[in-house]
């Protein structure tokens, strides 16, 4: 009797084990898959990132920087206006980008 269910046990064990390995390989497909497709998602968002030109908006801006008296600029980069000028911009670039998800995919 203890013949048969250790026989038993053995048999369920490695149908368990076989299940695992299964469910293993079938998580790290999905988990490369979806890294793929990211990484694609990424790389198209760097070509098109890479393709904005802002050089002359930012010379221009560096020259109206260069307009103002020197104490003025010095009082403004002290208080941290640059600074909270790009982070508002970037607030609002990522606000606006978040604008082009659709809301049912959103949605829970």
């Amino acid at each position: 009797m203890t013949a048969i269910l250790d026989f038993i046990n053995a048999f369920f064990a490695g149908l368990y084990h076989i299940a695992q390995w299964c469910l293993d390989a079938v998580v790290t497909v999905l988990g490369v898959t979806i890294q793929i497709f990211f990484e694609g998602f990424l790389a198209i968002i760097l070509a098109f990132v890479q393709g904005l030109d802002f050089g002359s908006l930012s010379v221009s801006l560096a020259s109206s920087w260069g307009l103002l008296d020197y104490r003025v600029a010095w009082v403004l980069t002290q208080s941290g206006v640059p600074t909270g000028f790009s982070m508002l911009a970037l607030a609002y670039g990522i606000r606006f980008s978040l604008n082009l998800i659709p809301s049912w995919l959103t949605r829970i």
